[in-house]
């Protein structure tokens, strides 16, 4: 129930490429998950595999153990690296799995942190709502099925939701 109310909320909200003022943003909604070519069915494996396509990522860190992720980003990126000290991209199953220790060990100014489920419970919306206010995240993005972080020094910081 939880879920679904917070989904009506997320609806009256959220807003499409068109409410955003961010030039790097705008770019990624319209240039990369706007785009016709579905990865997946599912919304946040499709935004999960169109970011690392659109950033080109080289190598990603993947925090879940279920091997549909794994196994989605493998065949769609079959050279992808993910045993490096620094990632380009960080997949977390949740937001409980976020330690602060990844802002200082395992990202750049260009890495970002996709985080699945964040409004599946109270608690999630609660952990997603303490990390996007955390000084080193410049921008967050919420997809209302996942969020995205930015690091990125020289963005102000904000806060989009976008449809999806």
């Amino acid at each position: 129930m939880y879920s679904f109310i917070s989904h009506i909320k997320f609806l009256f909200s959220a807003t499409n490429q068109h409410g955003v003022h961010s030039p790097f943003i705008y770019s990624y909604i319209t240039k990369g998950l706007y785009t016709k070519k579905k990865f997946a069915t599912l919304k946040n494996v499709d935004i999960l595999l169109k970011s690392i396509h659109y950033f080109n990522i080289k190598n990603l860190k993947i925090d879940s153990e279920s091997s549909f992720y794994q196994n989605n980003i493998k065949t769609n990126f079959p050279n992808l690296e993910t045993n490096a000290s620094q990632f380009d991209g960080i997949y977390l199953e949740n937001c409980k799995d976020w330690n602060n220790t990844i802002i200082e060990k395992e990202i750049k100014n260009t890495t970002w942190v996709l985080i699945n489920n964040i409004h599946h419970n109270r608690e999630e919306n609660s952990f997603w709502e303490k990390i996007k206010k955390q000084k080193e995240v410049k921008v967050s993005i919420d997809f209302f099925y996942c969020g995205i972080l930015f690091f990125r020094k020289e963005q102000e910081k904000e806060h989009f939701k976008i449809r999806y």
